[in-house]
Formats: structure tokens, sequence, C-alpha cells
């Protein structure tokens, strides 16, 4: 396993010196659950890197696990469910622009009837 790291010898939250230390930090408290303050607060001033290394591998595969865990629940169904959903809102919200854009520019026609008078729905 390897992850930059730096030759300072301590933990510390600190971005212009300590990039690599701090990035594992930030990683371990994202994926974590704990707060930022939490995560600063167990590790600053811990001399072992390996340690926090290690820590941050383990959170980041339990989280992957979780994910795909997650991922695998998901049915066909349900995504066709949210895709159907997705496209109604998008459809309705595309509408109100348009309609908006048409009072705008003075157009007051329903574009379900342009051309011969035919509906095209």
């Amino acid at each position: 396993m390897r992850a930059e790291t730096d030759t300072i010898g301590l933990v510390n939250w600190d971005w212009l010196n300590q990039p690599g230390v701090t990035n594992l930090l930030q990683i371990n408290y994202l994926l974590s659950g704990k707060n930022k303050q939490e995560v600063v607060r167990d590790w600053t001033g811990n001399k072992n890197y390996g340690d926090l290394k290690k820590e941050t591998a383990r959170i980041v595969e339990d989280f992957l696990i979780n994910l795909q865990s997650k991922k695998a629940e998901i049915t066909d169904q349900q995504i066709q469910k949210v895709l159907y959903f997705g496209e109604e809102n998008a459809n309705k919200k595309a509408k109100e622009v348009l309609l908006k854009f048409q009072k705008h520019l003075g157009l007051d026609f329903d574009l379900k009837t342009v051309g011969n008078g035919r509906n095209i729905n």
C-alpha cells in the first residue's frame, strides 16, 4: 500500500506543508462518518504514518463494500421508475421554460398546434 506523505514525521492537517497526510485525513473523515474535528483530534501529533494509511485504506474498503452492496440491491424496475419520473419532470420543466421564453419574445402560440393546426402530441 502506497500513499505519499512527507518527512516531517507527525500527522497534522496542513495542506501547505503536508498535502499527502492532509489528503489521507480528508479521505478518512469524508468516508468514515466522523466529523473533521474528530479525525483531526484523533490523528494530530501521531508519529505513525503507516497506521494512518492502514486505517484510511480500511475505511475506503468498507465504504466501497457498502456501496457495492447497496448497488446490488437496486432493481431494473427501480431504475426504470427513476428514469420515467426524471423524464416527466424534465419535460415539465422544459415546457415551463419554453413558455416563459415564448412570452418574453411575444410568441403566443401553443406548440401542440403549430403547423397546419394539427395536434402534434
